[in-house]
């Protein structure tokens, strides 16, 4: 995928996948919002926040045997003449550093959780656009030895607009319900889309429909005791947890029915209610 186009007032808003279909959506329409971005990520921040990144994601260069360097020009002269080294980029230092001292971070990660009491759970989102229904797939980790899928999907017409972001809030959700059902005291939500961490801190706004009933239902969750904890994932970076997240939210969205997922969406109703008499009485 060469860009993604963030269309924030148009005829049709969310992200659009190609610049014919942006163009239908923009052109001649008084005000139109929109940008082009060469990231997901990105796209997604701006059709939210309408900010723009002034600068791409951080990276760090590890080379085994040498260290960390902050640009691809410092990883090149720390090689130059080294027989076959070994090196890789990363999205962040702890990555860098487990991978440079032979250790497995994201497994790492998961058994920190497990020990400290938190449900680890991987979550990804999709979007059919001829069927117009978002999906989400969830890897819950209960044990190091087991992993228990999730998956699921919903068409309800304004959070469509939202696209697979709308995937990924509902797999959050779908994760959080699953962990207060088998009596988890807090879920480790490890996610690719930022705004998931971002909403539930409170240093995005909740300004669409999704995000607002996310923030809502978050309130219900933490009314009941819950207690939630997020990691940012780089996407498609070849964790196998996030990868299988991945497939289990694609293949909800090509072949699932909504019915399927009518008792998730009905407990997160009801969560959501209770998250909204907490705004109101605090």
């Amino acid at each position: 995928m060469g860009k993604w186009y963030a269309v924030r007032r148009g005829r049709v808003t969310g992200i659009l996948e190609s610049w014919p279909e942006c163009r239908k959506s923009v052109t001649g329409f008084p005000g139109a919002q929109f940008k082009s971005f060469k990231s997901l990520e990105e796209a997604r921040t701006y059709l939210e926040t309408g900010e723009v990144s002034a600068s791409g994601p951080q990276k760090f260069y590890a080379v085994r045997g040498k260290g960390m360097y902050p640009s691809w020009k410092a990883c090149q002269e720390a090689i130059v003449g080294v027989s076959s080294p070994q090196y890789r980029v990363f999205g962040t230092r702890g990555e860098a550093e487990a991978w440079m001292r032979g250790e497995d971070y994201w497994g790492n990660l998961v058994q920190e959780s497990l020990k400290q009491g938190y449900l680890p759970a991987f979550t990804d989102g999709s979007f059919m656009m001829n069927r117009k229904i978002y999906a989400w797939g969830v890897v819950l980790i209960p044990r190091d030895d087991r992993t228990e899928i999730l998956s699921g999907c919903g068409s309800r017409a304004e959070y469509c607009t939202m696209r697979n972001v709308s995937g990924e809030v509902y797999g959050a959700l779908a994760a959080m319900l699953w962990a207060r059902d088998h009596g988890w005291r807090g879920v480790h939500i490890l996610h690719d889309y930022e705004g998931l961490s971002r909403w539930a801190d409170g240093e995005w706004k909740a300004v669409s429909p999704i995000s607002r009933m996310y923030r809502e239902t978050l309130e219900g969750f933490r009314k009941e005791g819950l207690q939630l904890r997020f990691t940012h994932v780089k996407a498609h970076s070849g964790i196998r947890w996030n990868e299988l997240a991945d497939k289990a939210a694609k293949e909800a969205a090509e072949w699932g029915e909504e019915e399927e997922s009518e008792e998730t969406l009905r407990k997160l109703g009801e969560i959501r209610e209770r998250g909204k008499q907490e705004a109101l009485n605090p």
